[in-house]
C-alpha cells in the first residue's frame, strides 16, 4: 500500500494517540504496533492510494478510541482507570513517602523542643500521626483522582452519538506539554502542608537553638484550629489544580479556565484567612525576647514589623496567583494559536 498524505496519517497518528494514552504504559507499545497494523490492513482494501474520506471511514469503524481502549483492557471497571493509573501512582508514593519524612522529621524536633516523659508514649504518638497523616494522603489524592476521572469520561459521553474523526484530540507539541515533575511537586507541597497544619500546626514558627529547642509558633492556634476547614479546603483546591495540570498534559485554554476559577477561590480563601490579625500570634515577639537575648533590636520596633509580615505574605501570595493566571491565559491561547 502506498503511503496516505501526512495530514492523513496524521488523523491515524491523532487516533493511535487518543487509543493507547488510555491503557497502561507496559501495553501502550505492542497495542500501538497491533493497531497501526490493523488499520493498515483496513487501508488496503480501499486501494493503493486512501483517500480522506476512506481514513475517516476505517477509524469511525473501529469506533471512539475511549471505547475501543476499554475493549483492548477488557471492559473492568476501575476507580483510577488505566489512562490515569500510573500517574495516579506515582503521585501517591511521592505523596506519601514526603508525608511520612515530615511526619518524621516533625516528630523528631518536637521531641527535642519538648521532651517526653516515657519513650514509648512518644513511639505511640508518632505512630498514631503518622498512620493518620498517611492515611489521609492517599485519601485526598484517591478523591481527587477519582473526581477528575469521573468528569473525564461525563465529559467525553456528552457527544456519545455524535464522534467523528474530526473529533481526535491533537497530539501534543513540546512547547505546549506540561512536565509531570511540576504539578506533581505541586501536589507534594499542598499534601505536606495540609498534614502539617491538620496534625502538627505548633511547629510552624521560630526555632531557637539556646539551651535545646525553643519553638516559637506564628499562628494562634486556637484561631487557626477553627479556621481549620477554610485552610484545607485552600490546600485541597491547589491539588485540585495541580492534579488537572497533570492530567491535561498542555497548556490549554480549557486549562486557563480552570486555573482562573481555582485561583480565584484561593485568592479569597488566602485573604478571608490570613490576613485578619487574629490568627497571626500577636505574642510572638515577646515570646521570642523572652526566650533569648535580643539586645541587639532594641531600637527596631519589631512589634511593627510583625504586624505587616502577614500583609505581604498575603500580597505576594496574591500576586503569585494572579500571575499564574496571566501566564496560563497567555500559554494557552498561544497553543490554540499555534494549534
Amino acid at each position: 500500500m502506498e503511503k496516505t498524505s501526512n495530514d492523513f496519517m496524521g488523523m491515524v497518528d491523532r487516533y493511535v494517540y487518543d487509543v493507547t494514552r488510555r491503557l497502561p504504559k507496559a501495553q501502550r507499545a505492542d497495542i500501538e504496533q497491533e493497531l497501526r497494523g490493523l488499520i493498515e490492513d483496513m487501508l488496503e482494501q480501499a486501494g493503493p492510494t486512501p483517500r480522506k474520506e476512506d481514513v475517516e471511514a476505517v477509524l469511525t469503524e473501529l469506533g471512539r478510541p475511549s471505547e475501543l481502549a476499554s475493549k483492548y483492557r477488557g471492559k473492568k471497571r476501575f476507580l483510577i482507570g488505566p489512562e490515569l493509573f500510573d500517574t495516579y501512582l506515582l503521585v501517591i508514593k511521592i505523596v506519601m513517602g514526603a508525608v511520612a519524612l515530615g511526619i518524621t522529621i516533625a516528630t523528631v524536633v518536637g521531641v527535642i523542643a519538648s521532651p517526653p516523659p516515657h519513650f514509648w508514649i512518644a513511639l505511640a504518638d508518632y505512630l498514631s500521626t503518622l498512620v493518620s497523616a498517611v492515611v489521609q494522603a492517599f485519601a485526598y489524592v484517591t478523591i481527587v483522582f477519582a473526581i477528575i476521572e469521573r468528569f473525564a469520561k461525563r465529559k467525553e459521553n456528552w457527544k456519545q452519538d455524535a464522534w467523528k474523526p474530526v473529533d481526535l484530540p491533537e497530539i501534543p507539541k513540546a512547547k505546549a506539554r506540561i512536565k509531570p515533575s511540576e504539578p506533581i511537586a505541586g501536589i507534594v507541597f499542598a499534601v505536606i502542608a495540609l498534614m502539617v497544619f491538620n496534625t502538627v500546626p505548633h511547629l510552624i514558627g521560630i526555632y531557637q537553638f539556646s539551651d535545646g529547642v525553643t519553638i516559637t509558633p506564628v499562628f494562634d492556634l486556637d484561631v487557626l484550629r477553627s479556621m481549620i476547614v477554610l485552610i484545607d479546603i485552600l490546600f485541597v483546591l491547589a491539588i485540585v489544580k495541580e492534579a488537572f495540570r497533570l492530567v491535561n498534559g498542555k497548556h490549554s485554554i480549557m486549562l486557563a479556565t480552570a486555573v482562573t476559577i481555582i485561583n480565584a477561590a484561593m485568592i479569597t480563601i488566602t485573604i478571608a484567612v490570613f490576613l485578619p490579625p487574629a490568627i497571626w500570634n500577636g505574642d510572638m515577639i515577646a515570646m521570642l525576647q523572652a526566650g533569648s537575648d535580643m539586645t541587639w533590636a532594641e531600637r527596631v520596633d519589631l512589634q511593627y514589623i510583625w504586624s505587616i509580615v502577614p500583609k505581604i505574605i498575603v500580597g505576594l501570595s496574591v500576586f503569585g496567583y494572579v500571575v499564574e493566571i496571566i501566564t496560563s491565559w497567555v500559554r494557552g491561547a498561544r497553543n490554540a494559536i499555534t494549534g
